[in-house]
């Protein structure tokens, strides 16, 4: 008894130097520095000196805090060291008995009761004569869930639940600090979510930039959609273009463009142009105007519709005005007075051609039209200063082949007008020549332009 009560002694002084030690183990919390809190002077179970904590720098994780008031880490720290103590502590120190006292249950005695008839009712007996012992049989269960101990046997089950007096605290003492690691667990992952995200944009940025230079390299510019829009309109000059086209001089003009811009890398081949078909082009200069209706000193040649009755007064006055302004023009300057009297003479045919359309012919009509817009375009270029060049070899075409056609045009300025009455049979044969000669052009420029190859 003497061993018993001074072993019981020897465990009481270390529990109290445990807690001593826990003691002092709390007064060495450290506090999150950021906020500069002081340590709180309590003891581990509570007393005098207690203060209100802080608020956490939120921008810094949270330290959860155990009552009394101190932090998680702390607090496991006196929860292991409590627990290595109370591990030298027998459970009857605290006045707890973990072996409880159980009496059988035993029925009455009677002259020749069985002790194991009350057992008949489970299925691990069979029944059997009155005063022995049941039989168990091949058809009983042992293991079922009614079997073997059950509220009338003699022996129930001593090993009931045992809780330690501290185990509330210490479970919800490592909920707590669970639940902070959860926290923490849960912080790092939205942080790195966010990382995430912030890493999307970036790369959503720059596939736009990529995107972006992509198709300013690939998307044309007006400068390419105008020399793409060219060749289309140079093609289709040489290939397929039309009778108006032609008699306009907008087809001449395509071809006339896209030979002089090849004849500074390629020769073309040497075509022969006749002299009568040269005297038939008309050439203008880029301030517009045509004198084809002109270029045979003046003497005009009226269509079927300007020749009848209605129309023979500024018909003869016509006649008479534009020999002398020819006259005028080929000796440097054609008389203002006359040009405003040919304009008005002209201007006399177009109203009496107006009142006239019900009674012509549709092409008569529209071929007296056409007259009559060439004798305007012939005195827009007798009312200017340069009225001269336009009857002198300088605004003339030249050139005995297409290329000398082509390099002379260039040089001047020059353009091809459109055809008058008369000229559409050479027109029709200049586009067939400078067709060709194009052609033959864009092969060369085609053969300089490619690779040499390479040596074996």
């Amino acid at each position: 008894m003497w061993n018993f009560a001074k072993r019981l002694g020897v465990l009481t002084v270390a529990g109290v130097a445990a807690m001593g030690m826990a003691v002092a183990a709390h007064a060495q919390v450290i506090v999150n520095p950021s906020v500069g809190e002081t340590p709180p002077s309590s003891t581990i179970f509570g007393g005098p000196g207690l203060r209100r904590p802080r608020i956490i720098n939120p921008v810094s994780p949270p330290i959860f805090r155990v009552m009394p008031n101190v932090g998680v880490q702390q607090a496991a720290s006196n929860i292991a060291l409590l627990g290595r103590a109370y591990a030298n502590v027998p459970p009857y120190a605290f006045g707890y008995n973990p072996y409880p006292n159980f009496v059988p249950s035993v029925p009455a005695a009677v002259p020749y009761y069985s002790p194991y008839s009350a057992l008949a009712a489970n299925s691990l007996y069979s029944a059997g004569p009155a005063g022995y012992p049941a039989q168990a049989s091949l058809s009983t269960n042992p293991y079922s869930s009614t079997g073997g101990y059950d509220s009338g046997a003699y022996y129930s089950n001593p090993y009931t639940s045992y809780t330690d007096p501290v185990s509330g605290y210490l479970r919800g003492a490592a909920d707590v600090t669970n639940a902070q690691a959860r926290f923490l667990e849960s912080r790092q992952r939205a942080l790195l979510t966010q990382q995430q995200v912030e890493q999307a944009k970036i790369d959503t940025r720059r596939r736009i930039f990529e995107e972006w230079m992509y198709e300013r390299a690939n998307t044309p510019t007006m400068q390419d959609n105008l020399e793409k829009a060219q060749a289309y309109e140079v093609r289709r000059s040489r290939n397929g273009a039309t009778v108006t086209e032609i008699m306009s001089g907008k087809a001449l003009n395509d071809l006339l463009t896209d030979a002089a811009k090849l004849q500074a890398t390629a020769m073309g081949p040497q075509l022969a142009l006749d002299e009568d078909t040269i005297k038939h082009i008309n050439v203008t200069s880029k301030a517009g105007g045509n004198i084809g209706l002109l270029k045979n000193e003046g003497q005009l040649s009226w269509p079927q519709a300007l020749r009848g009755a209605a129309f023979e007064a500024a018909r003869k006055q016509l006649d008479q005005l534009a020999p002398d302004a020819v006259k005028q023009a080929q000796f440097g300057k054609v008389d203002p007075g006359t040009v405003q009297d040919m304009a008005a003479g002209v201007k006399k045919l177009h109203d009496e051609l107006g009142r006239e359309v019900f009674d012509l012919p549709p092409s008569q009509y529209i071929e007296a039209v056409r007259y009559l817009r060439h004798l305007d375009e012939a005195l827009k270029v007798l009312g200017r200063a340069d009225a001269a060049a336009y009857f002198t070899p300088k605004f003339a075409a030249k050139g005995k082949t297409v290329a000398e056609l082509v390099k002379n045009m260039a040089a001047a300025g020059l353009q091809f007008a459109p055809a008058v009455p008369g000229d559409e049979a050479y027109y029709v044969a200049l586009h067939n020549a400078l067709a060709s000669y194009d052609t033959g052009l864009q092969g060369q420029a085609a053969a300089v332009a490619a690779p040499a190859p390479e040596k074996p």
